[in-house]
């Protein structure tokens, strides 16, 4: 900052008093706090953003890792996400259907009990996934030590109980299927 700029500033700060330096004061510092949120909501986006891509990761790693060594677990699971979509779609329109016609969808019986079915599916497809995921990260302890027969047998029981999850969770589809009408 050259001499003649600092000259200006100090006349013109001279020239405003004390009550325009509080003004300015006030103002600055409200811009400062302004500012701050706004980082601070960036950074939050920003963290969220990240967050997303690592989730969606990790679910193309579980994906990947089930279409390998679990089949059927991840067709069970790629059946119950496709039937989800299919009947949350059914459910929206046809609770649009029924606003239109001053209707309440949640006191129609029907759309209640094949909203509590799509519910129950959203239940079991958590419990699969879960199962899923313990198989991979006992896969991948394994993977650290496979001499081991303690990691062996674990990783082995992981498995089975994921097998066993994707034969219940066929099952339950099936009969939440029938549960819902279709």
């Amino acid at each position: 900052m050259t001499a003649r700029q600092r000259r200006r500033i100090y006349g013109t700060a001279g020239k405003i008093g004390c009550f325009g330096k509080l003004l300015i004061f006030i103002v600055a510092g409200a811009a400062l706090i302004v500012g701050m949120n706004r980082f601070g909501s960036w950074q939050e986006r920003r963290e969220e953003q990240r967050h997303q891509r690592n989730l969606a990761e990790a679910e193309g790693d579980l994906r990947a890792f089930a279409q390998e060594h679990l089949p059927e677990l991840q067709r069970v699971i790629h059946s119950f996400e496709g039937e989800i979509e299919r009947r949350e779609a059914m459910l929206e329109r046809l609770a649009d259907d029924m606003r239109r016609l001053n209707r309440e969808p949640g006191a129609d019986p029907d759309y209640r009990r094949w909203s509590d079915a799509v519910r129950k599916m959203h239940e079991e497809l958590s419990l699969l996934r879960e199962k899923r995921a313990d198989a991979f990260l006992a896969f991948r302890k394994f993977e650290l030590n496979p001499d081991s027969s303690d990691d062996a047998e674990a990783r082995a029981q992981r498995f089975r109980l994921a097998q066993d999850a994707a034969n219940e969770g066929r099952e339950t589809f099936e009969r939440l299927l029938r549960e819902a009408g279709g």
